[in-house]
């Protein structure tokens, strides 16, 4: 973990003397965001009382998460932009970008439990319906 945040610390050294001058804030935010997601996104490490245990990140069926589809057909039946859909979730507390709501939908970003609920309920659909277990919308 110490590597991963000594990485982390020379890399802002270096990207605000040598290439801010060529990027806005947002795109910093944005690739810190696409590197740590790499950094964890493959294996994760977990100690527990001096044991060091793997945990593999599978794919259900070739994607990451199960309600990107629908979190899709919902979003464009209400006619909203990708970036008004990741507006919609900021103003509820996520803190979320336009390629993340991308990524969700065509299944390469995992869904965390916390946001599930949060896209339910900008999208006015019920959870069950975005993981597919009913064809019901209603909440």
């Amino acid at each position: 973990n110490s590597f991963i945040y000594i990485m982390f610390y020379y890399f802002q050294i270096f990207f605000i003397h040598f290439l801010h001058p060529f990027f806005v804030l947002q795109t910093f935010s944005t690739i810190i965001a696409y590197l740590c997601a790499k950094v964890k996104q493959k294996v994760l490490k977990i100690s527990t009382k001096g044991m060091i245990t793997r945990l593999k990140i599978y794919d259900y069926n070739g994607k990451k998460n199960i309600s990107g589809e629908r979190i899709r057909k919902e979003r464009k039946r209400q006619k909203l932009s990708q970036t008004d859909l990741a507006a919609k979730m900021q103003v509820e507390g996520i803190i979320i970008e336009r390629e993340s709501i991308s990524r969700i939908e065509i299944g390469t970003r995992f869904i965390p439990d916390y946001e599930l609920p949060v896209f339910a309920k900008v999208l006015d659909v019920s959870v069950h319906w975005l993981l597919g277990l009913t064809d019901n919308k209603d909440k």
